[in-house]
C-alpha cells in the first residue's frame, strides 16, 4: 500500500463519515478488487491547493482481478459511498473502473479539514497489521443505533466479521420487540435513541444475562454508563478494531449467574 500527501486533520463532524467511506472502499478491494490477491497494490493519495478549499483524495487499485467496465447494478456499498460523501459531507464522488483496478476520487468542503497545526506522523507508524481476533462466527449481536449509516456500518463490520446481527433498530420499543424472541449473545447499544434513553433496553438485557457495551458520544456513557459501569463504553467515532474486540471480549466472559 503506498500512502501520500500533506499532514491534514479531520474536524471531529466529518470524522466517522470519512472512515466508513474508506471502510467500505477498503472492504470492497478486500471482496472483490486489488486487495483481493497478493500481487494487487493499493495507492491512496490525498492533496490541496489552498487550505480552507477542498482536499482531494484519489484511491486506485492495481493487479486485482481484471475489470470489463462498470458493474450494471450498484449494490449497497456504491449507495453508502454516494451517501456519505455527497449528502452528509458535501462532497463529490467519481468512481471509474479502467482494466487495471477501481479508481475512486473523493472531494470533501474545507469546512471538513484543516492542515494548520498538524505534524507529519512517521511512516511505519501509520500501517499497523490487523488485530487477530477470536472466531465468534454465527453468535448473534443485537445493534440499537438510531443513525442510519452508524447502523449500517455496524452491521456490515459485524457481518463481513462472521455474526449474526439482530437489527439493527433505531427506538427502544423495536429493540424490546426483538429481545422478546430470545436473548443474543451480546448487544452494542448507542445511548440515545430519538431523544429516548436506552435504559429500558439495558435492564431487559441485564435480567436476562446478556453482556452489552455503549457506543455513544456521551462521555462515559452518560446516565446509561452509570447505572452499568460493567458495560464498557466505546466513544464515537469508534475504531472498527476495538469494537470487534470489545464485542468479541463480551461473547468470551463467562455467563452471568
Amino acid at each position: 500500500m503506498d500512502l501520500s500527501g500533506p499532514p491534514i486533520s479531520l474536524r471531529p463532524e466529518a470524522t466517522q463519515a470519512v472512515s466508513l467511506a474508506l471502510h467500505e472502499l477498503t472492504t470492497n478491494a478486500l471482496k472483490h478488487g486489488a486487495l483481493s490477491v497478493e500481487e494487487g497494490r493499493l495507492s491512496i493519495a490525498w492533496s490541496y491547493v489552498t487550505p480552507g478549499e477542498s482536499l482531494s483524495l484519489e484511491w486506485q487499485e492495481y493487479g486485482g482481478p481484471p475489470i470489463t467496465g462498470e458493474p450494471e447494478r450498484h449494490g449497497f456499498g456504491t449507495v453508502l459511498l454516494r451517501q456519505v460523501v455527497e449528502s452528509q459531507l458535501g462532497g463529490t464522488l467519481d468512481l471509474l473502473w479502467p482494466p487495471d483496478g477501481l479508481f475512486c476520487q473523493l472531494s470533501i468542503p474545507g469546512d471538513t479539514w484543516q492542515a494548520s497545526g498538524v505534524t507529519e506522523i512517521p511512516a511505519m507508524s501509520v500501517i499497523k497489521p490487523p488485530v487477530q481476533l477470536p472466531a465468534h462466527v454465527g453468535r448473534r449481536v443485537l445493534v440499537v443505533e438510531d443513525e442510519a449509516l452508524t447502523a449500517m456500518a455496524l452491521q456490515q463490520l459485524l457481518e463481513d466479521a462472521g455474526y449474526i446481527v439482530l437489527g439493527p433498530v433505531g427506538r427502544v420499543e423495536d429493540a424490546l420487540d426483538l429481545l422478546r424472541s430470545g436473548p443474543p449473545d451480546a448487544a452494542i447499544l448507542d445511548v440515545n435513541l430519538f431523544g429516548a434513553t436506552v435504559d429500558p433496553v439495558a435492564a431487559v438485557l441485564k435480567g436476562m444475562g446478556v453482556p452489552f457495551l455503549f457506543c455513544t458520544g456521551y462521555h462515559s456513557g452518560a446516565t446509561a454508563g452509570a447505572l452499568h459501569p460493567e458495560a464498557p463504553v466505546l466513544g464515537k467515532p469508534v475504531n472498527a478494531n476495538n469494537l470487534l474486540n470489545a464485542v468479541s471480549g463480551l461473547i468470551a466472559q463467562p455467563a452471568a449467574g
